[in-house]
């Protein structure tokens, strides 16, 4: 192997770490934003007055926005 197949290689394995890198910065972000919303959510949301089922079906409702998030 010669020194440019050499440093082009390595500049794959670069070019690959730094998108690898990047697409689990952008996941990170996503998944921050995602639990931000759901903790104003259930912040906002619950309230001592709630009826049991409503408070049930709320988690439910929650449970499919985290699931779908994926």
């Amino acid at each position: 192997m010669d020194l440019f197949q050499l440093s082009t290689a390595t500049n794959a394995v670069g070019d690959a770490q730094a998108t690898s890198e990047e697409t689990l910065r952008e996941e990170n972000r996503r998944l921050r934003k995602v639990c931000h919303a759901l903790m104003e959510r259930v912040e906002t949301g619950g309230s001592a007055d709630t009826a049991p089922y409503a408070a049930f079906e709320r988690s439910v409702l929650l449970a499919e926005q985290v699931r779908g998030a994926h």
